[in-house]
């Protein structure tokens, strides 16, 4: 007797936009394509880069160890090598906008990690088009697709 098999998929996480939990994606008809074949062969199957070669700016206070700094304040530093994972060709860390505000240019997407008690509206420094939340990149990552660019309060 067939049984649904979608209930042995494991989470992938949660879509803080969608407000949903979504699970692994599975194509049940992979393979029925030629091309699917030819894209296995190429190497290019199973790599989804949503950051492919763009400079990503990473700003929050909690992303970099801090010398000196008590063992009840964590840092985050993994949350760079994620948006790196993710395809960023650059990903540069520092705790504050103000360390990039004349370099804005440089970077293709501003990622800003926002604390518990952080203000939603976006920071008047970085009023740009390319600035989003981690929560965004996050979402991203759940979702397998490159989301448009949000702001919590714009929603």
């Amino acid at each position: 007797r067939l049984q649904d098999w979608r209930q042995y998929l494991l989470p992938q996480g949660l879509s803080v936009t969608y407000n949903m939990s979504v699970t692994q994606m599975v194509d049940a008809r992979w393979g029925e394509d030629r091309a699917h074949l030819l894209d296995l062969l190429r190497g290019s199957g199973g790599k989804l880069r949503l950051l492919e070669d763009m400079s990503v700016a990473l700003v929050g206070r909690d992303l970099m160890p801090r010398a000196g700094a008590p063992a009840s304040i964590k840092s985050e530093p993994g949350i760079a090598k994620v948006l790196v994972c993710m395809g960023a060709q650059r990903v540069e860390v520092v705790p504050r906008e103000q360390a990039i505000v004349n370099r804005l240019d440089q970077f293709d997407l501003i990622i800003l990690r926002l604390g518990e008690n952080a203000t939603v509206t976006r920071p008047a420094s970085l009023r740009t088009a390319n600035v989003c939340t981690w929560d965004w990149a996050k979402d991203c990552l759940s979702l397998s697709r490159l989301l448009p660019y949000t702001w919590p309060a714009e929603e």
